[in-house]
Parts: structure tokens; C-alpha cells; sequence
């Protein structure tokens, strides 16, 4: 019986050997990382875990802050088996002549400027510059870049400082402005690992809100949305935002200008053909009905319906030719362009034509214009050709985000279409749903029609 409770004991010892080794060993695996992450806790009004080398260090307010101008006061904690790590802190200058900032990988410290195996990163207030080195009982590799708006005492800035392997990185903010400034550091003689600090070197130092955390090699690039990246990279969009409506404005009136090309010589091709061929039919018919005077009653008869024919069928060839090729809008504007057109129109009729303005004048898109042209157009030889109007009124306002043209005649009026809208109403609703404008017919019961369009401006 006490042989096998023996046994039970000798197994039992052996399982919490094995046990008590297991734990050892992941400890001493871990041990780089042990007690990472680590948080202060100044807030609270404690720094007991933290060992002071020089310096006159008390803890107040949230912060803890060193109030002697000492060279090279330090003020450590953590492990010294810490290896790859970020350490930050918000840090103030509490002097107008010296620099303050952070220790990452410190071991072999003891008082005096630069005693101590580590590295560095502050903020020297007398060039205005972000410094980053090596301590090895003394000073070493040295690199500093210049924070933007300058380095002032009595003033916080964020500073983060980053070593992986034998790589470091110090980057700073600016509480205030967000303005930001980036150095590394690499060193082949690198210290291992090591305690995290505070310093301060010729002048006092206020630190708040330190943290440290274990880091990867990722960690150690400058972060993209630092202020000044945000500010380049927010002036390239509004750049190339820019350069592609101009892009795209250019591209649409080299488009409007084929179309209006294409449109004029369509036109000289419709008069040079169709209109002259009219012409000379019309003259070839009245000829032989001249030849006939008094000779063939009913051969006369026919003839004056055919040369009425072929005079109604020039004048639509003519309107037609007139609407294919506008006056210049960019030379003459909108309102000249559709008085023209109007008096083109109905030149050698009865027809009163009248236009009005409303608003300050102005030059608008051209596609915007093109579009009102050619809906008034079409509004205009409607009106001409089926309402026998005595009098024509082209209005057009300007308003600060639209514009409205109105076509109005006292014609007979327009009876009501319902469904069956004709070809050239459904052209013009066509247009000007093409710009995002309101169009709108409105007849009178008795007689006139009025044609209005409200086209919105950019």
C-alpha cells in the first residue's frame, strides 16, 4: 500500500515538473513581449514602476513632467528583454533652448548625458527639428528632418517612435495643426532590446498618454494619411477632377461642332441640289404655261397647281435649309439668332416678329444654347406654318440658375394631341429632356399656343 501511494507521489512530482518546465520555457519564448502592452498610469497619479536617472520628475495633472533643465534626464521602465516594439507619447517643451522626447531599447543606463546603450528620438527646439540617433555612452548616427511650422516650447506633439530588428522610426504630429514629419534610422550595430524612457536634454519636459505596444516590420512606414499627404493627395484629386471636365467640356463641343459642321453642309448640299432644282422646275413650268396663254384652259389649270406645288414645296426646302444652318451662336448669341431665324421665316409675310430679354444677358453652354436654338426653331415654323399668326413673340429670362425661352403666337391655336403628339412636339420634349429642362405647350381654347422651355444652368 505506501509502494503504490509512493508511486502515485513520484508521478504527480513528475507531471508538475513537466508542467512547471513547460511554463518556463514558453516564458523565456516570450519573453520579448512579456508585459507588452503597456499603458501608464500618470492619470491616476502614480509612477512607481518607473526608475529616474537625473532629473527632478513629479506627477501631476494626468502627466508627468521634469521641471530641471539637466542634460540628458531619463526616466525608465518596462523590460530589458523587450525586443521589437512602438513607444508613444504626447510631449511638451517646457524650454525655449534643448529638446525632449522618447527611449526605446535602453539598458546599461546610469546618470549623465548620454549614458545609457539605446535610441533616441525628440524634438530640438532651436533648428525647429525632429532628431532620431544612437546612445551608446555617447552620441551616434545622427539624423534629424525639419517639422513643418516649426518645434515651440509649451506646445504638444504626438511622438511615436518604432524599432524592429535593426530598423527605427520616429514620427511626429502636431496637436494643433496635424502637421506632420517623418525619420529612420538604420543601424547594423544595433542594440538588442531593452527598457523604454523619457528624456529630456537642456530644458524641462511634460509627457502624457504613454503607451507601448509590440510592433512588426509594417509598422515602421510612414502612415498615408499623415496632413501632408492628405493635402497632395486631396490637390491631385481636385486636379485631375478639374482636368477632366475640361477634358470632357472640350470634347463635347468638338462634338457639337461636327454635328453643327455636318449640319452646314448638309444645308450648302440641299440648296446647291433640292432648292435650285425647285427653282428651275418652277421656272420651266411657268415658262409653258406662258406658252399656253389662252390656248388649253384646262392644261393652264394644271399648271398653276403644279407651280404653286413646286413655290410651297421651295419655301419648306428653303425653311428647311434656314433650320440645318443656324447663325452663329457664338458670334451673334441665342436671342439674334432666333430673331433671324423668325424673320427668315416669314419674310415676305404679314407676320409681326418681336423679341424680348428679361434678365442680364449672358453667355450660356453651347449645348445648352444649341438645344434651346433648335427647340425654338421648330417651336417657330410650327407656329408659321400651322397657325396663320398675326404676330410672333420670342421671350427669353435669364435667372441666376436657369434660363427660359418662351415661344408664343395669336394664331388659331393647337388642338389638344392627347397620345398622338406629333413628330416635332416629340423632337422638341426630346431636347429638352437631353439638357434636364421643363417643356411645356400650353393653347388656348380659342386661339395661340405657347411653347415654353426652362432649361437649368450649371
Amino acid at each position: 500500500m505506501n509502494s503504490l501511494i509512493s508511486k502515485r507521489w513520484r508521478i504527480l512530482g513528475f507531471c508538475v515538473a513537466l508542467i512547471v518546465g513547460a511554463v518556463v520555457s514558453l516564458l523565456h519564448l516570450h519573453s520579448h513581449v512579456w508585459g507588452l502592452p503597456y499603458k501608464d498610469s500618470f492619470a491616476s497619479g502614480k509612477a512607481d514602476e518607473w526608475r529616474p536617472f537625473g532629473g527632478t520628475w513629479e506627477v501631476r495633472d494626468g502627466l508627468i513632467r521634469n521641471e530641471s533643465n539637466e542634460r540628458g534626464a531619463k526616466l525608465l521602465t518596462g523590460s530589458a528583454n523587450w525586443q521589437n516594439y512602438s513607444l508613444e507619447a504626447d510631449v511638451e517643451l517646457l524650454g525655449y533652448d534643448g529638446d525632449a522626447g522618447l527611449i526605446v531599447r535602453a539598458s546599461d543606463e546610469q546618470e549623465g548625458s548620454d549614458s545609457y546603450s539605446g535610441y533616441y528620438a525628440g524634438l530640438r527646439s532651436h533648428d525647429n527639428k525632429l532628431v532620431i540617433g544612437r546612445a551608446d555612452h555617447g552620441w551616434f548616427g545622427e539624423q534629424t528632418t525639419t517639422v513643418t511650422g516649426g518645434v515651440h516650447p509649451f506646445h504638444w506633439y504626438h511622438l511615436k517612435l518604432i524599432v524592429v530588428g535593426c530598423e527605427v522610426a520616429a514620427m511626429v504630429t502636431d496637436l494643433s495643426s496635424g502637421s506632420s514629419a517623418y525619420e529612420r534610422l538604420s543601424n547594423s550595430n544595433c542594440a538588442p532590446a531593452g527598457r523604454i524612457g523619457l528624456r529630456s536634454y537642456s530644458s524641462g519636459g511634460a509627457w502624457r498618454n504613454v503607451r507601448a505596444v509590440a510592433a512588426t516590420g509594417s509598422d515602421l512606414r510612414p502612415p498615408w494619411w499623415t496632413a501632408g499627404r492628405v493635402v497632395a493627395i486631396t490637390i491631385t484629386t481636385l486636379v485631375l477632377v478639374l482636368i477632366a471636365q475640361f477634358i470632357y467640356g472640350r470634347m463635347e463641343r468638338w462634338k457639337l461642332r461636327a454635328v453643327l459642321e455636318e449640319r452646314e453642309r448638309l444645308a450648302h448640299e440641299m440648296h446647291d441640289t433640292i432648292a435650285q432644282s425647285f427653282a428651275g422646275i418652277g421656272f420651266q413650268l411657268q415658262a409653258i404655261r406662258n406658252n399656253l396663254e389662252g390656248t388649253i384652259p384646262a392644261a393652264e389649270q394644271q399648271l398653276d397647281v403644279a407651280c404653286a406645288l413646286v413655290r410651297h414645296s421651295h419655301e419648306e426646302a428653303r425653311r428647311s435649309i434656314a433650320t440645318l444652318r443656324p447663325e452663329s451662336l457664338d458670334s451673334i448669341g441665342l436671342p439674334q439668332a432666333l430673331e433671324s431665324c423668325a424673320r427668315r421665316m416669314v419674310d415676305g409675310g404679314t407676320v409681326q416678329v418681336t423679341v424680348s430679354i428679361f434678365g442680364d444677358l449672358r453667355t450660356i453652354p453651347v449645348r445648352i444654347s444649341d438645344t434651346l436654338f433648335r427647340i425654338g426653331q421648330e417651336a417657330i415654323a410650327n407656329a408659321i406654318r400651322h397657325a396663320s399668326p398675326s404676330n410672333l413673340n420670342i421671350c427669353l429670362s435669364y435667372e441666376n440658375s436657369s434660363v427660359q425661352l418662351v415661344i408664343e403666337d395669336d394664331g388659331v391655336g393647337m388642338p389638344e394631341a392627347g397620345d398622338s403628339l406629333g413628330f416635332g412636339i416629340r423632337g422638341m420634349r426630346k431636347r429638352a429632356d437631353s439638357i434636364s429642362a421643363r417643356f411645356q405647350i400650353v393653347r388656348a381654347s380659342d386661339h395661340g399656343t405657347r411653347v415654353q422651355v426652362i432649361a437649368p444652368l450649371p
